[in-house]
């Protein structure tokens, strides 16, 4: 699966955002309710978070395989920026797919 979303900038307080931004899936795995995090979903075996770095908006795309028998069901973001001037962020999504 391909994940895309995109992250702004709103505040009329200019800068840069940077930190890090989170990913996980919840769904079911066999039946039973499953979380999992980035990691354990990248195949190329990527790290815990994505580095986020922008002015006014950054675009993500991140590659994601799932283990056998896991059904996707809805998508965490967390964007955690450095310093106080931007507050943590957190997002709960239903699963959705497209084709395109």
């Amino acid at each position: 699966y391909r994940v895309e979303f995109t992250l702004l900038h709103l505040s009329k307080v200019g800068g840069k955002v940077k930190g890090w931004v989170s990913v996980f899936v919840a769904g079911k795995q066999s039946g039973k309710p499953k979380v999992l995090p980035l990691e354990k979903m990248m195949s190329s075996g990527g790290s815990k978070s994505l580095k986020m770095g922008f002015k006014n908006f950054q675009k993500f795309i991140v590659t994601l395989d799932f283990p056998e028998n896991f059904q996707p069901e809805s998508l965490k973001i967390t964007a955690d920026p450095e310093g106080k001037s931007v507050e943590k962020f957190e997002e709960d999504l239903d699963w959705k797919v497209t084709k395109n």
